[in-house]
């Protein structure tokens, strides 16, 4: 119980701090697409580096729980907390969101961007991105090769 808290707890830490330290890494390398269009909108660079940058942090943080777990429910915990963290971000108040509030000190400390100017995301990229987010973390610890994890039985 304690190590599949433990498990979970180090997994989400890791996903954040990768998807904090690659955005602004991102933002650095081609900060002309942290500008939001006409409308307001993020450009679909960013919404795609993000996707990326989300698959790639939930699949490192898939392989961490399973590698420390080496139980199944704790990677289905962690994709549940993932997704319900990266929901957050989009539908509390940017006050409320650890997430939102980690990645845009993180952002402002190396200059990327600027807080009040930052580019809103569709409803549907949010939604989306928190579902890569969750599979992420399932591929990530189905990938680990971890035991335990349910592998699909073949057919004769």
């Amino acid at each position: 119980m304690v190590r599949n808290l433990v498990g979970v707890l180090v997994s989400v830490f890791v996903i954040s701090v990768i998807a904090a330290v690659a955005m602004a890494i991102a933002g650095q390398v081609m900060p002309e697409s942290m500008k939001a269009d006409g409308a307001g909108i993020a450009s679909n660079a960013w919404m795609a580096a993000s996707m990326i940058v989300s698959l790639i942090a939930a699949c490192i943080g898939g392989i961490i729980v399973a590698a420390i777990t080496k139980q199944p429910k704790a990677a289905i915990a962690l994709a549940a907390l993932v997704v319900v963290l990266s929901l957050g971000e989009r539908y509390l108040p940017p006050m409320v969101s650890q997430a939102h509030a980690s990645t845009t000190m993180i952002a402002e400390k190396t200059g990327v961007i600027d807080t009040v100017d930052q580019p809103a995301k569709p409803g549907w990229f949010m939604l989306a991105d928190s579902c890569i987010a969750g599979l992420g973390v399932m591929l990530g610890a189905r990938v680990s090769g971890a035991k335990s994890l349910p592998k699909p039985k073949k057919k004769d």
